[in-house]
């Protein structure tokens, strides 16, 4: 059985570009040039914000 995520849940990421606008999003923060932290309280919302920024930035390197 998975274990429960304790929220408010941080996940961290990294691209294999840049990071700079995921960071616009709400609740990311960039720690450097290819990784941001999410963070939320609502476990959907932090997914949503994840798919969000891999998008954006992944129309960057396309």
């Amino acid at each position: 059985m998975p274990r429960p995520i304790e929220l408010a849940a941080t996940w961290t990421v990294r691209f294999r570009n840049i990071a700079e606008m995921a960071a616009w999003l709400r609740g990311v923060q960039r720690v450097d040039e290819k990784t941001v932290t999410i963070t939320d309280a609502d476990p959907l919302r932090l997914y949503q914000t994840f798919l969000a920024a891999v998008l954006l930035t992944r129309g960057i390197a396309e």
